[in-house]
């Protein structure tokens, strides 16, 4: 019972003198303009935004559930999950380009918009997407969607010009 005793004053003594330091006792709030990655680490989205969402399947899959109310935002965000390093991941490629021919079917405007109002998003790569659909897509129907809509011209004639690719 002694030893017990002992043993009981020693962690208490122990806890005491190692414990709460440097710790805060204030309220911690989390930012709202941060998002959470598929890991729960926050990132701020103005800081290396391309970087972090690279072969993102968690992004492609609330892209995918959500496919008939995205916003602009949401639809950057997906694409900027697209990179040439993510052709190694099978689960990403696959499910990627079947989606990012919903959404350009869906929002060809906004997907332009997206394309020309950020660099960093890998637009070749995306091009290459667009010339090599893993599933059975009405291309014809696709490329009048994107003829009729807003945007750079430049950019509609390049995705065009890759989904014509795919018809060859």
């Amino acid at each position: 019972m002694k030893i017990l005793h002992v043993v009981l004053v020693y962690g208490v003594t122990l806890l005491s003198v190692c414990g709460c330091r440097g710790t805060s006792t204030k309220n911690t709030e989390i930012d709202p303009n941060k998002i959470i990655t598929e890991k729960e680490q926050l990132i701020d989205p103005e800081q290396n935004l391309s970087d972090s969402l690279k072969c993102n399947i968690t992004v492609v899959r609330k892209t995918g559930n959500k496919i008939d109310e995205l916003t602009t935002s949401e639809i950057k965000m997906f694409l900027f999950t697209f990179s040439k390093g993510c052709s190694r991941n099978i689960e990403y490629s696959e499910y990627s380009n079947e989606i990012l021919f919903k959404v350009l079917i869906n929002y060809p405007s906004q997907f332009i918009d997206c394309i020309d109002l950020n660099p960093d998003i890998e637009f070749e790569y995306i091009l290459s997407e667009l010339a090599n659909p893993l599933l059975d897509i009405d291309r014809k129907k696709l490329i009048t969607v994107i003829k009729e809509a807003n945007g750079k011209p430049d950019i509609k004639l390049k995705i065009i010009e890759s989904i014509e690719k795919a018809m060859e």
